[in-house]
């Protein structure tokens, strides 16, 4: 299973619900990219989202492996009407990450690259590998299928014998236990057990 989109919304959760492989876009395009060079670029809609996409990257580990940040310009809503300029934009900023010291580029946010630049043309361009969050992604779930590999379950049988008992008053305003976005849990009366 594949998210749609670099955020990587709801990875997590798939990935605690189904033993089938769930791959991140952006999880997978580092990964690939960390494969065929380091360091890489990174390139964002607009200045506002680099901040925001520094942590999903810190959070898979990669941030060290990061050059720079780019941006094309413009939020997602105006991408069509200032296609030109976005492409424009995108090329700019991503040789200037290439003179920086980037080997291969992310575009991080499909609707970049490749729904308005085609990546083998950007890489024409560029003179470096273009790892894009569509081909990518599913091509990195589909070798984990084909192999046989499965969610791992070891720290999901570990929490199937931890059990957190929450005072009867649950929800209070310091509850004895936290449980975490990650961890799935069941309500029983009165206790939460972490899956």
């Amino acid at each position: 299973m594949v998210a749609l989109g670099t955020l990587d919304l709801g990875v997590d959760g798939g990935k605690s619900a189904v033993d089938i492989p769930v791959v991140g876009p952006t999880e997978a395009c580092l990964h690939v990219a960390s494969l065929i060079s380091d360091p890489f670029g990174v390139m964002v809609y607009h200045p506002s989202l680099v901040a925001f996409s520094r942590a999903i990257i810190r959070r898979y580990g990669m941030e060290e492996r990061i050059v720079g940040f780019g941006v094309s310009g413009f939020d997602l809503p105006n991408l069509a009407a200032h296609h030109d300029e976005v492409v424009d934009n995108f090329v700019s900023e991503a040789k200037r990450l290439v003179t920086e010291g980037a080997e291969v580029i992310y575009p991080m946010g499909i609707s970049q690259c490749p729904v308005h630049i085609n990546p083998a043309w950007l890489q024409e361009q560029l003179g470096v590998p273009v790892v894009e969050g569509i081909d990518a992604p599913i091509r990195m779930a589909a070798l984990l299928a084909g192999v046989g590999l499965k969610q791992s379950r070891a720290l999901a049988e570990v929490r199937d014998r931890q059990e957190l008992t929450c005072t009867e008053n649950f929800p209070s305003s310091n509850p004895p236990c936290r449980l975490t976005a990650k961890l799935r849990f069941s309500l029983k009366v009165g206790t939460f057990s972490v899956l």
